[in-house]
């Protein structure tokens, strides 16, 4: 991961404009975003990278075809996009799954469920998403498919995730 300052990254902006571009021509990214704007302080590219990793995978999933579902939201009591609340996001797909017994393993370094892949992406994920107090899991989608869920937690003073004073 880069080094250096953090700047306020737009969750919604970014799964908005990889929505977009990171998908096949098939896929659909259906996101919503209850309440707008949504900011974390982070780097940008690493983030980046690693939510286009997820749409990939859902993509991939899918064989191409369907809709990916995301939402961008605070979790319950918080107002506005960037107040003090955590931020969740899902991205859910609606292929095969995710056998339950392996929604730990699929973040484990190496391991992989694709004749071929490398077993490194969903690790990278979730190393990027932990350098920015971030956390995911997966789930089963409802009628089919695997739900990732990412939280955010609530900027607080002793970590570097901290509400930019507006000017």
């Amino acid at each position: 991961l880069p080094e250096g300052p953090q700047s306020e990254v737009d969750l919604v902006e970014l799964l908005t404009e990889l929505g977009l571009t990171g998908v096949p021509g098939d896929v659909e990214v259906r996101l919503t975003a209850n309440g707008g704007r949504r900011t974390i302080l982070g780097h940008y590219e690493p983030l980046r990278r690693a939510f286009a990793n997820l749409y990939r995978n859902a993509g991939e999933a899918m064989q191409g075809h369907g809709a990916i579902d995301v939402t961008v939201a605070g979790e319950a009591g918080e107002t506005g996009g960037t107040g003090g609340g955590a931020i969740v996001v899902t991205i859910a797909d609606h292929g095969p799954g995710i056998p339950a017994e392996l929604h730990q393993r699929v973040f484990e370094p190496y391991f992989t469920t694709k004749a071929d892949g490398t077993g490194l992406g969903l690790a990278l994920v979730r190393i990027t998403l932990e350098t920015h107090r971030g956390t995911i899991s997966v789930t089963e989608t409802p009628g089919g498919g695997a739900t990732f869920v990412i939280v955010f937690p609530p900027p607080t003073s002793t970590h570097l995730h901290q509400t930019r004073p507006s000017s």
